[in-house]
């Protein structure tokens, strides 16, 4: 059993320092965007060709994520929540990243008919580098940092409404809902970027933030709640007459959000309770969207 434990606790390293997790999140606009115009890939067997090439799209995302870690790593050596990075060698992320390189070129030998999905997810390695190379280091300016985030955000997005163009799955994009999905997800992410921030303040030299944490705190609640409003937007162009089904859900993550901006304890200026903060508002988000994403199969099956 003890022998089962460590393998177990072994793994989940291997994933944690992989990016495993945090790449999943990063696709999920992708993700999101297919289900909600057309959902038909996964409620048939008949588009598993369009698994391979949303693999390749999830492993850009483990590039963006892995190569701020191999650039991080002195850093994140002193940081108590990173403590898994010691783990793993700098020379192992390397070959992995030169893995996820090698996989996309040959995706682009093998799905040479969906060229343009191919050549906008090859954007994730700009934004990979230009976030965390040491000489662009987008990472150390709170603009800069704020425009990689957000275009990330757009970017899976734009993706997921790129492959329903291509695979003949909808007629044609909105601009309006193109723009408004983008905006979701690029301030989404912003969102988690000031959070991030707020966590290592103490503990990255180039902390973007220079002044109270509480004022980015504001910034960070204004912008989730902002996702809000745009989403609801988004679904009342969307879905329409079957907006009203939804309204229980935009209540209870707002209700909820306020309810947790509003605890004394935010005020505390601690890395645990940020780290709960963002803990509790990833939690919301995730129901909010599983709940979102099966009112869609409803909707599409209805």
């Amino acid at each position: 059993m003890l022998k089962w434990n460590k393998k177990c606790v072994k793994e989940m390293v291997y994933l944690k320092n992989f990016r495993f997790l945090k790449s999943i999140q990063g696709f999920f606009p992708t993700l999101f965007i297919i289900i909600i115009f057309n959902p038909s890939p996964f409620l048939t067997f008949d588009y598993l060709y369009l698994f391979p090439l949303l693999i390749v799209i999830l492993l850009n995302h483990q590039f963006v994520y892995v190569i701020n870690d191999f650039y991080d790593f002195p850093t994140d050596l002193n940081n108590p929540r990173k403590t898994y990075t010691r783990s793993i060698s700098q020379q192992k992320r390397l070959i992995f990243i030169f893995l996820i390189i090698l996989i996309n070129l040959l995706t682009f030998k093998i799905y040479n008919n969906h060229l343009s999905i191919l050549i906008l997810n090859s954007f994730f390695f700009f934004l990979g580098v230009l976030y965390s190379h040491p000489v662009t280091h987008f990472k150390s300016s709170r603009p800069l940092s704020f425009l990689i985030h957000f275009v990330y955000g757009f970017l899976g997005s734009s993706i997921g409404h790129l492959i329903l163009i291509d695979l003949n799955l909808i007629k044609k994009i909105s601009p309006l809902l193109f723009t408004l999905s983008g905006s979701i997800f690029g301030f989404l992410f912003l969102a988690g970027n000031i959070m991030s921030a707020i966590i290592d303040q103490n503990i990255e030299p180039n902390s973007w933030i220079k002044n109270s944490a509480l004022f980015q705190l504001n910034y960070y609640k204004k912008t989730l709640y902002l996702c809000i409003f745009l989403l609801a937007i988004f679904y009342v162009l969307q879905v329409k007459k079957h907006t009203i089904l939804l309204f229980p859900f935009f209540l209870a993550i707002f209700l909820s959000l306020h309810k947790l901006f509003n605890k004394d304890s935010l005020y505390k200026k601690n890395q645990e309770v940020s780290v709960l903060i963002r803990d509790k508002v990833r939690l919301y988000f995730f129901l909010f969207f599983i709940f979102q994403l099966a009112c869609s199969f409803y909707f599409f099956k209805g």
